[in-house]
């Protein structure tokens, strides 16, 4: 299991401070006000992390929520960044298999390609069968996974590739594995004045078509209702981010 999640969880958020979380949840909250009519406006982040996307759904837009992890480390994180700011937030250390939530919520989200964590279709099938469970009737199902195609011409294609950001440098190797599971390695190096912390850094990415994803959320009973390929566009961007309804 990857590094970042664990023991280097305290870096989670510094290595991804560029990353736009209020203007994802912005649009979190505009798809399901699109879609949805359910009262009170619950959500559970499965695979929650430091909770950025439930940080910004609560503070900004009126959301009670619930942070599912399976690393304690992020649920402390999480934890304390909603206490910091005084904020309420649930949070549970919990697969998202097994979890099973205190209520049934409107909206469940699975972001930033934490369902391509999942490494084969077995082990997918049984979270978005929970996930069915956790749902209110005529709730929403937002999955934001790597777009396949892109991935695979332009990252699979390079053995190397050095990236660079204030504070910290990375190169990531790609590798090919069997069944259509890719092992990425990245060795990190922060370059900060009060540290001087490198680590290497593995694990396991599923590269899902969206024939796989639609056809999985059939049979755990969704009904796919929408697709972007960014935040922002429909038909411009690099992931694939499906929305489906129970």
């Amino acid at each position: 299991m990857s590094k970042i999640y664990y023991e280097y969880a305290g870096e989670y958020d510094y290595i991804f401070k560029k990353k736009n979380y209020e203007l994802e949840s912005d649009f979190l909250n505009e798809i399901f006000n699109q879609y949805s009519t359910l009262l009170p406006k619950t959500v559970a982040d499965m695979g929650c992390g430091t909770s950025s996307h439930l940080f910004y759904l609560v503070q900004k837009h009126g959301f009670c929520a619930y942070g599912v992890d399976i690393s304690e480390n992020m649920i402390a994180l999480s934890r304390k960044k909603f206490k910091n700011s005084k904020i309420e937030g649930s949070f549970i250390k919990s697969s998202d298999e097994k979890i099973i939530l205190p209520e049934q919520v409107s909206l469940i989200l699975c972001m930033f390609s934490t369902f391509n964590h999942k490494t084969n279709k077995d082990l997918a099938l049984k979270a978005l069968n929970n996930y069915y469970q956790n749902l209110r009737s005529n709730g929403l199902l937002v999955i934001d996974l790597m777009d396949s195609e892109h991935f695979i011409n332009h990252f699979l294609t390079r053995f190397s590739k050095p990236c660079f950001h204030e504070g910290y440098t990375f190169t990531v190797h790609h590798k090919k594995l069997d069944n259509g599971v890719i092992e990425i390695i990245k060795n990190y190096h922060f370059n900060r004045v009060e540290d001087d912390l490198s680590f290497v850094d593995t694990f396991r990415y599923y590269i899902y078509s969206l024939e796989d994803i639609k056809k999985l959320l059939d049979l755990a009973g969704f009904k796919i209702v929408d697709k972007y390929k960014s935040f922002t566009s429909k038909t411009e961007g690099h992931r694939n981010i499906v929305i489906a309804k129970k």
